[in-house]
């Protein structure tokens, strides 16, 4: 980024993009994408449907930026539309969504459509509820892992962080996660 830009405040930028310079929005888009896409998969628990979000986001965002009253105030504005598509694409998103139940059949059975024993689908199910009561720095961090396969400097990348400080939050979550599996009985 232009070292004169980065120094602007958002309501100077913004005069800029209104009356100068539409491709100057590229410039508030990196400084906010990160924040966007957290609050976005905060909400989503998804990163295809982050991914949309913050896109959905910065789009509504372009389409109204001179309807908004208090340029200096881009940041808590962005975060009301990041959390307002979140909801939208949830609420559309209910309509083709399928049963937790559903899911679980269908990760519990092998190729020859038998079950798994029923203690593996209970320690399944407590292992899912202990990482919904993680921090959520640790969830990110099994989701992006675990869930999503990153690998840790993917992770990084994604996050914004360093990969020592991957590292260090897998080690913590796993910590964590191992004394509630033990709380429960269940290791």
């Amino acid at each position: 980024m232009d070292q004169t830009l980065e120094n602007l405040s958002d309501k100077q930028l913004i005069a800029k993009v209104l009356n100068e310079d539409k491709q100057l929005y590229g410039h508030l888009v990196n400084r906010y994408k990160n924040l966007v896409f957290r609050v976005a998969f905060d909400k989503m628990r998804d990163y295809e449907a982050a991914s949309d979000a913050l896109q959905e986001t910065f789009f509504k965002a372009y389409r109204n930026l001179d309807r908004l009253k208090k340029p200096e105030s881009f940041g808590s504005w962005i975060y009301a539309i990041t959390i307002n598509v979140c909801r939208n694409m949830k609420r559309k998103k209910k309509d083709h969504m399928v049963s937790i139940e559903d899911i679980d059949k269908g990760v519990f059975q092998n190729k020859r459509e038998e079950k798994v024993p029923r203690y593996d689908e209970e320690k399944f199910r407590a292992l899912k509820a202990i990482i919904e009561k993680l921090p959520q720095k640790h969830q990110e961090i099994i989701n992006l892992r675990y869930t999503k396969g990153f690998s840790c400097r993917k992770t990084a990348l994604f996050l914004g962080i360093s990969e020592r400080s991957v590292v260090n939050r897998v080690y913590y979550a796993r910590k964590l996660i191992l004394k509630m599996f033990k709380k429960k009985g269940l290791a």
